[in-house]
């Protein structure tokens, strides 16, 4: 189900090649330049960090099932239990710490990650429109990675 899992998330070739649809899904409306981003994550450190947490926390919810699985350095840790599972995509998204999931459920593998655009790859399409659907309602964006 999982195809090349660290060849993808090392960024060592195009996530198509591999199998995969990515997806970026960020606060911000658009891709931004070094400068713009810089000063654009200061004001939201500044002012609205715990709203924008939230919306990132509230999408990523979604994804729970009692299969989903958090990967690190290969290995693949099953969550306790929907509390466990929140207290981590929480602590991770609140602390700016990066993090891996597998979602069975979403064939997909979902990295959270610190400057506030998380990345999703999926195996299959049937899952895009309603990823979409609970981005946009959240008030979040997503792109084409």
């Amino acid at each position: 189900m999982f195809i090349n899992i660290d060849k993808l998330l090392e960024n060592e070739t195009d996530p198509r090649k591999l199998g995969y649809f990515s997806y970026a899904v960020s606060i911000f409306d658009g891709w931004l330049s070094r400068e713009t981003y810089t000063a654009s994550v200061e004001l939201i450190r500044r002012t609205k960090h715990q709203d924008t947490n939230n919306k990132r926390i509230n999408l990523l919810s979604m994804f729970y099932e009692k299969d989903i699985i958090l990967y690190k350095d290969g290995r693949k840790f099953p969550f306790k239990s929907k509390e466990d599972y929140l207290n981590q995509i929480t602590q991770a998204i609140n602390t700016e710490h990066e993090l891996t999931l597998l979602s069975p459920n979403y064939c997909a593998i979902i990295q959270i990650t610190y400057d506030y655009t998380d990345i999703l790859h999926f195996t299959k399409k049937k899952y895009i429109d309603l990823i979409k659907k609970n981005v946009a309602k959240e008030g979040l964006h997503i792109f084409t990675y």
